[in-house]
C-alpha cells in the first residue's frame, strides 16, 4: 500500500504540475481534462492516508531503525556474529527456494541473551541491517500507545506477498502480561506469514514457557573477551580521534576485564570527560575517568579529619589484607568523597570468577580489612562498614550454599538469589548454614585481625600517606613503594 500511495502522489503531482502549466497558458480544455483525471488520483491519495486502508496509524513507530549506529559500531564476538548472520540468512534462503511451509513444530524465533550492556540489541541491529527485506522493530521497555504485539504483526503481514520479513523484539523480559498472549498467538502462525523473530534478553529465566517454546535457536552473548576488548577500545578511541599510548591500551585492556561493552563505552566517555576533552589522553586521564566511571563525580562534602583518618585507614587495611593474600595490582587508593562512596581501593582485577575455595576465603578476609582496621586503631568502626560486610556475608553463603564448598554442609547447590519457586526446603537450607557462615566471618576476622597486627606498621604508613597527600590519594606505584621499603610481614 505505501508502494501505491508513493506512485499515485507522483503521478498527482505531475498531473497537478501540467494542469497548471496548461492553464497557464490559455488551454482551457486541455486543463479541464488534466484536472477531470487529476482530481480522483489526488482524492484517493488524501483518503488513503486518513483512511489508511486497513494499515495501523502507528506502523512508523515500528520501521526499524538502526540502533546507536550513528555512535559505534558493534565490534568484537566475530564467531556469535558470524553464526546469527547465518541463522538468519538461512531462514530468509530457505522462505525464498518456496519450501517455507515448516512443520507445526518447527519456528523461526531466534532469541539472543546475554548480560545487561553487552551489546544484544547493537549486534542484532546491526546484522538484521544486511538483509534487504522488511524488517519492523519493537523494544517492549518502551509504552506504546497501541498494543505493539497486534500492531507490529499486522504490519508485517502486510508484506506477505512480496518478502519474508524480519520482527526484532527487544527486551522482551519487560513485556507486559497482557500483551504475553497476543505475542503467543502470533508466534504460532509465523511460519504461514513468512515471518522471522529475533528478540533479546537479558533474562530469559523470567519469559512466559509456553512463549520460550517458540524459540528454536539461542545465541548467549557473553562478557567480551581480551580481543573483544580490544576491538571495542580501538573502534571507540577512533570514533572519537582520541590519541593514546599503545602500552596505555594493553593496561587498559586489562582493567577492563569483567565490563561490558556498554562499561567500556562509558568508562572511556568520562575519561574524555574528565580530561576536558582533550584529544590527547594520557595514563592519569584514564585512571581519573576510571574512578569517575566507578564512584562518580567528586561529592562536596565536608569532612573532619577525624572522618578523613578513619576512611584512611579503613582503605589501607583492604589494601594490605589483599596486598598479603591476592598480591592484585592496585590503580589507586583515594580517601576523598565521590558520589557513591567516602574512599576506596581500586584493584586493576576485579572480575572475580571461577573462584576456589581458598580464594572465597581470601576475598572474604579482605572485605573485612575495613572492619579490622578500624576497630585496631579506634576500638570500634562506624556504619560505613555495611557494605563491605553485605560482601563477605554474601561470599560465604554463596561458598557454602551455591557451590558446595563446605565439607560438613555437603555438596549442595541452593541459589538464594534465585526468586523462582520450586527449591524443596530453600529456607531450612538457608537456616541450617547460619552458623557456618557465621564461623566462615568470625575465622576469617581473627585471620584478618592476626595480619593487621604484624604489619601495624605499614597500616601506619599507608594511612598517614593518604593523609598527607594533598589529593587525598595515592597511585598503586606509591602503594608498592611504601611495600618495597618496609616489606609485610606474613
Amino acid at each position: 500500500m505505501r508502494k501505491l500511495r508513493l506512485i499515485l502522489a507522483v503521478v498527482g503531482t505531475f498531473l497537478a504540475f501540467c494542469f497548471f502549466h496548461v492553464l497557464d497558458a490559455g488551454n482551457f480544455v486541455g486543463a479541464y481534462i488534466i484536472g477531470t483525471i487529476d482530481s480522483p488520483i489526488i482524492t484517493i491519495l488524501i483518503l488513503s492516508y486518513f483512511l489508511n486502508f486497513g494499515e495501523n496509524e502507528d506502523m512508523s513507530i515500528f520501521d526499524f531503525r538502526e540502533i546507536d549506529s550513528c555512535e559505534r559500531e558493534f565490534v568484537g564476538y566475530d564467531r556469535i556474529q558470524g553464526e546469527l548472520y547465518n541463522s538468519i540468512k538461512n531462514g530468509i534462503s530457505f522462505i525464498y527456494s518456496g519450501s517455507h511451509r515448516l512443520p507445526n513444530d518447527f519456528y523461526r524465533g531466534i532469541l539472543v541473551t546475554g548480560k545487561s550492556g553487552v551489546g544484544k540489541s547493537l549486534m542484532v541491529s546491526q546484522i538484521i541491517s544486511h538483509f534487504d527485506v522488511p524488517k519492523y522493530y519493537v523494544d517492549f521497555a518502551y509504552s506504546y500507545s497501541v498494543n505493539p504485539v497486534e500492531s507490529v504483526f499486522s504490519c508485517a503481514r502486510s508484506e506477505k506477498n512480496d518478502y519474508p520479513c524480519i520482527i526484532f523484539l527487544d527486551s522482551l523480559e519487560k513485556i507486559s502480561d497482557e500483551y504475553v498472549g497476543y505475542l503467543i498467538k502470533n508466534m504460532e502462525s509465523i511460519n504461514e506469514h513468512d515471518i522471522i523473530i529475533v528478540a533479546t534478553t537479558n533474562n530469559p529465566d523470567i519469559i512466559d514457557a509456553k512463549l520460550m517454546t517458540f524459540f528454536d535457536q539461542s545465541f548467549n552473548v557473553n562478557l567480551p573477551n581480551k580481543s573483544d576488548r580490544t576491538e571495542i577500545f580501538y573502534e571507540i578511541l577512533g570514533h572519537l580521534d582520541i590519541d593514546f599510548k599503545e602500552e596505555d591500551l594493553q593496561q587498559l585492556i586489562k582493567w577492563t576485564d569483567g565490563m561490558t561493552g556498554n562499561d567500556i563505552k562509558m568508562f572511556i566517555y568520562d575519561t574524555y570527560k574528565c580530561s576536558k576533552f582533550d584529544d590527547d589522553l594520557n595514563f592519569d586521564d584514564f585512571r581519573k575517568g576510571l574512578k569517575y566511571f566507578l564512584y562518580g563525580k567528586s561529592a562536596n562534602i565536608d569532612q573532619s579529619y577525624s572522618d578523613l583518618k578513619r576512611t584512611a585507614y579503613h582503605e589501607a587495611g583492604h589494601a594490605l589484607v589483599d596486598g598479603i593474600l591476592n598480591k592484585r595490582e592496585i590503580i589507586e587508593i583515594f580517601i576523598s568523597p565521590r558520589e557513591y562512596v567516602n574512599g576506596a581501593v581500586i584493584f586493576s582485577d576485579f572480575n572475580l570468577v571461577n573462584l576456589t575455595k581458598s580464594e572465597y576465603f581470601n576475598y572474604i578476609d579482605v572485605a573485612l580489612g575495613g572492619l579490622v582496621a578500624e576497630e585496631i586503631i579506634f576500638g570500634e568502626a562506624d556504619e560505613g562498614v555495611v557494605d563491605d560486610l553485605k560482601f563477605a556475608t554474601k561470599y560465604a553463603q554463596d561458598m557454602i550454599l551455591k557451590y558446595g564448598m563446605d565439607k560438613d554442609f555437603g555438596p549442595v547447590g541452593i541459589d538464594i538469589s534465585d526468586n523462582k519457586d520450586g527449591i524443596y526446603g530453600k529456607k531450612e537450607y538457608v537456616k541450617d548454614s547460619t552458623l557456618l557462615v557465621r564461623k566462615v566471618l568470625q575465622d576469617s576476622y581473627l585471620r584478618v585481625e592476626n595480619i593487621l597486627k604484624k604489619n601495624k606498621i605499614l597500616l601506619d604508613q599507608v594511612a598517614e600517606t593518604l593523609l598527607a597527600s594533598e589529593t587525598k590519594s595515592i597511585t598503586g606505584e606509591e602503594f608498592s613503594a611504601i611495600i618495597k621499603e618496609n616489606p609485610y610481614v606474613e
